[in-house]
């Protein structure tokens, strides 16, 4: 029999290297942000100029949304630290939690080619930190660009939904099916995985957290409103969130606690190690789904045309100029 691997040579170290060089670069953008005297945060104007709000009933429907949006990333991470807690040891969803929330230095790159969401400068926003990504282009200037809870850290955190609430559609078929393997399990956790996504992505649109500006007539629902829904976008981000996030999160949960595919080999790691390992690796496959799906988003808008809603949700106007 053939002498095991040595523990750096496993998935569990590749998946850890990863997750060192995505921190990295979350401290080298965000940092760069913050000490380049550039971060700015406002709150209740509309649009780039910063006009304020016409009236009460804006500012009412603002501050409910804002409430909600932090109440839901308060309970989100209250619900995994009692994972964490009931383990006594940080478990997958804890090390998923901590990568969603380094994923922030990646949100202005959804417009890395074209801009495909608008969204209301309404809510706390910040100045954008895209000039401090090295290598950074994109046709929409940083000077044009805001960020907001809704891309930042609430709705970072919001993102693990996609593979819980696809964890929660797949029992039904588990129950029926427990011997479940191969390509068939495969072929259920995407039946689970893309409507998943798919509902929290509709989620965040009919509520007016975001807007697709890019669509393809005929295959774009409620097109012309301001919850119009790009099926092309949808769906192609949709297949790689599931493959990159919901499908690892899924054989997470029938492996066990411990062993996770990107924590195999946790085993053979130095104890003191072990923590730092599965942190990192989370952080790493965090990073990983959202660049798919910022890739996804490169695919489908050369694909589609550009189709700003004609119509805006109140009080959600439209950002860009």
């Amino acid at each position: 029999m053939s002498a095991p691997n040595p523990w750096w040579r496993t998935p569990i170290a590749v998946w850890s290297c990863a997750g060192v060089l995505c921190a990295g670069m979350f401290l080298w953008v965000m940092g760069g942000w913050i000490l380049s005297g550039n971060a700015r945060v406002s709150l209740g104007a509309l649009g780039n100029e910063g006009t304020p709000l016409p009236g009460r009933p804006y500012e009412t429907v603002l501050w409910i949304t804002t409430v909600f949006l932090t109440a839901g990333a308060v309970l989100v991470i209250g619900w995994v630290v009692r994972d964490c807690r009931r383990h006594r040891a940080i478990t997958f969803r804890g090390a998923l939690l901590v990568g969603l929330t380094v994923n922030i230095w990646a949100a202005p790159m959804v417009a890395v080619h074209h801009e495909a969401f608008g969204y209301s400068t309404a809510f706390v926003n910040y100045s954008s930190w895209s000039d401090h990504i090295p290598g950074w282009h994109s046709p929409v200037p940083s000077s044009g660009m805001r960020e907001t809870m809704v891309s930042a850290l609430p709705g970072m955190l919001f993102a693990i939904m996609w593979p819980v609430l696809a964890s929660w559609l797949i029992r039904p078929i588990l129950r029926r099916r427990p011997a479940l393997s191969g390509a068939r399990l495969l072929s259920a956790v995407y039946l689970a995985g893309i409507p998943a996504v798919l509902l929290v992505t509709w989620f965040m649109s009919f509520t007016g957290m975001v807007t697709s500006v890019r669509g393809t007539p005929g295959l774009t629902l409620f097109a012309g409103q301001w919850f119009q829904l790009s099926l092309v976008h949808d769906l192609v981000g949709a297949v790689l969130l599931t493959t990159t996030l919901v499908v690892p999160y899924h054989y997470h949960l029938r492996a066990g606690h411990d062993d996770a595919s990107i924590w195999r080999g946790l085993n053979g790691v130095p104890a003191r190690l072990r923590t730092p390992a599965k942190v990192l690796s989370g952080v790493a496959l965090a990073n990983v789904a959202f660049l798919s799906w910022i890739l996804g988003g490169v695919i489908s808008n050369s694909l589609t045309v550009p189709m700003p809603p004609d119509t805006f949700p109140f009080p959600y106007p439209y950002p860009l100029p």
